[in-house]
């Protein structure tokens, strides 16, 4: 396997093993692996009684730790069984085969990881493990992190939140609610990455709603005037047409893409 090839609307677009390619996913990633978007029809801020950025809010991770679980709840159920689908599986192949790489993704679902890759950067968190300020504060920050598949969801504190089952404080998803503070870390490791030239930004299921998810596509591209590939199916979130930056539109699902758009020669 010498190079990676895409085809695109009569283009052929290569990636060889000298490229570097930065990766930036979204919801719509993960659709196929049976987990929800979040905006939209059928979206789980769509689905929600109260203004997803009230409910998700960085005062209700710190004082009704119990509201954000049970807006989390869809993402939670049948969690251990998700499993990566074909775009998650491609991408990882991709990051085998060239020179340098990174997943910077808006998903917390951990399916990146599972399929492989490497050098993911999970800038909203990761709901693979859960974390007690208790025990943080009191045992240090290594008993204080613990794994999903480690907790009883059912066994709820007086806050509704499931119950640390050493001490039996709140626990809390390990993710970034709005108006929370990002994980400086990551912003640095993505800053990191960028110093070098990039070659290719995969722009995948993601309506880019946020700054940050824009801004390494914009430098990308003014800086070393990066392929840009952008995967979206729904003329309503096509985000990047409503810029100045130029880039391949791929309008199909990101299954679709992977399964009729990539070759490996």
């Amino acid at each position: 396997m010498k190079k990676a090839v895409i085809s695109l609307n009569d283009n052929e677009i290569e990636i060889s093993n000298s490229d570097r390619v930065l990766f930036i996913t979204g919801a719509g990633i993960s659709v196929a692996s049976g987990l929800p978007t979040y905006r939209g029809e059928g979206g789980l801020y769509t689905n929600q009684k109260g203004k997803i950025e009230h409910l998700l809010s960085a005062f209700n991770m710190d004082k009704r730790p119990g509201v954000i679980w049970d807006v989390i709840s869809p993402l939670l159920k049948g969690y251990e069984s998700y499993k990566p689908n074909i775009a998650h599986t491609q991408i990882a192949q991709i990051q085998k085969l060239v020179k340098d790489s990174c997943v910077f993704t808006q998903q917390v679902d951990n399916l990146h990881q599972k399929a492989g890759s490497e050098n993911v950067i999970d800038i909203h968190g990761n709901l693979s493990v859960v974390y007690c300020k208790n025990c943080i504060n009191v045992r240090g920050i290594k008993h204080g992190y613990i794994p999903i598949s480690d907790i009883d969801l059912n066994v709820k504190t007086k806050r509704n939140a499931p119950a640390c089952s050493f001490c039996k404080s709140d626990l809390r998803p390990n993710i970034v609610p709005f108006n929370g503070m990002l994980d400086m870390e990551k912003i640095y490791q993505l800053e990191d990455f960028l110093r070098e030239p990039v070659s290719h930004v995969f722009v995948i299921g993601t309506s880019l709603q946020f700054p940050y998810m824009e801004e390494p596509i914009r430098g990308c591209h003014k800086a070393y005037n990066a392929k840009i590939i952008y995967v979206e199916p729904s003329d309503a979130f096509d985000v990047l047409s409503q810029t100045d930056i130029p880039h391949y539109r791929a309008k199909m699902t990101s299954s679709e893409f992977f399964e009729n758009c990539l070759r490996f020669e």
